[in-house]
């Protein structure tokens, strides 16, 4: 799952400064919410997204950067 979010980022297919939504983004990619918000942490770690304050506390993240990869 991980893997799918950062493959849509890289690609530019969510460039840098779009927000993402966990409900929508789960629908989507027809994942469950928990793993999109796991996938989501784990690429806040890398650089890739950070998290974005809502009403609705983290449900909402912004794409940090576009076309970097994460170091092997």
């Amino acid at each position: 799952m991980t893997k799918r979010v950062r493959q849509r980022i890289v690609r530019g297919v969510w460039p840098a400064g779009t927000r993402l939504f966990l409900a929508p983004t789960a629908r989507d990619l027809g994942l469950p919410m928990r793993d999109v918000k796991e996938a989501f942490i784990v690429l806040s770690r890398e650089g890739l997204l950070t998290p974005a304050r809502s009403s609705d506390a983290f449900r909402s993240w912004v794409v940090a950067v576009r076309d970097r990869a994460p170091a092997p």
